[in-house]
């Protein structure tokens, strides 16, 4: 049941173009393949890699599609540094 739900998830990763997991994001699947907890814990991926772009508005669509909801909220990183000396 285990690669199932990965290949699950992966498809859905690969609807918003995003890339597939890796063996460490996948540990965070649940054992269950229940569409709520897979869109959680794809939403946490996204957040874990930095959720920059789209992908996480996608993924939150595509829940919608899928009549799931996502608890969970984007982490929002910037990569801008402000007020360093450069030497």
């Amino acid at each position: 049941m285990g690669e199932e739900i990965k290949n699950y998830a992966n498809s859905l990763l690969i609807k918003i173009d995003q890339a597939t997991l890796t063996e460490e994001e996948a540990l965070l699947l649940p054992e269950v393949n229940e569409k709520a907890l897979i869109f959680e814990a794809l939403a946490k991926v996204l957040n874990e890699r930095g959720a920059t772009g789209n992908g996480f508005k996608k993924l939150k669509a595509l829940a919608l599609l899928e009549n799931t909801e996502i608890g969970i909220k984007q982490v929002k990183r910037s990569d801008i540094l402000i007020g360093m000396v450069l030497e």
